[in-house]
């Protein structure tokens, strides 16, 4: 009787790795897939954030020779460091008072919109209207 027992308990052990071992692939997939859309979405809104402040920064300057577009700043901030959402659209547009980059990423289902802006300021013209009346 007691070498039946061990029999089936070794074949249930085998019945039951074959529902856990799918299980357990599938929550560690999961896990892996929503680790690279957070990594994605994080760089994404830092290459956005980035490129804001450069065309803030460029604008308030105004002797500043622009070279390059504040898309291929942003397409240089994340450059190669993208794991799913390698495919992206960016858009700047450019007001009086702030700079804004709007940023779409999709893959299947998931989609990636970010939209960050920084605003232009201009400290020294109100630091040299404030000193004006002190003098």
């Amino acid at each position: 009787m007691m070498k039946i027992i061990k029999r089936e308990v070794k074949g249930s052990a085998t019945i039951e790795m074959a529902y856990i071992a799918p299980m357990t692939l599938l929550i560690i997939m999961t896990i892996i897939t929503i680790v690279f859309y957070f990594y994605d979405k994080n760089i994404l809104i830092s290459g956005a954030m980035e490129t804001a402040t450069i065309g803030a920064q460029m604008e308030r300057q105004e002797k500043v020779d622009v070279s390059m577009s504040l898309e291929e700043v942003f397409d240089e901030r994340v450059a190669g460091k993208l794991i799913m959402f390698r495919d992206y659209d960016v858009s700047v547009e450019q007001s009086r008072k702030r700079v804004t980059v709007y940023v779409r990423s999709s893959k299947g289902p998931r989609e990636i919109v970010v939209e960050q802006s920084a605003e232009i300021v201009k400290p020294e013209r109100r630091i040299r209207f404030l000193n004006r009346g002190w003098w």
